[in-house]
């Protein structure tokens, strides 16, 4: 399986974004607070979900 996109909606400090993923090794990365753990929280929800 290959995630290409993910869209968060109302999640946390996230009230609408989208995020694109190329093929290959994805780096997420930002400040202390930024949100990084919220994006692999809903990957990982959304993979139990299915």
């Amino acid at each position: 399986m290959l995630i290409t996109k993910l869209e968060l909606k109302d999640i946390k400090n996230y009230t609408e974004k989208e995020f694109c993923f190329s093929p290959g090794v994805t780096a997420i990365c930002g400040v202390n607070g930024a949100g990084k753990t919220t994006i692999i929280e809903s990957i990982a929800w959304a993979l139990l979900i299915i």
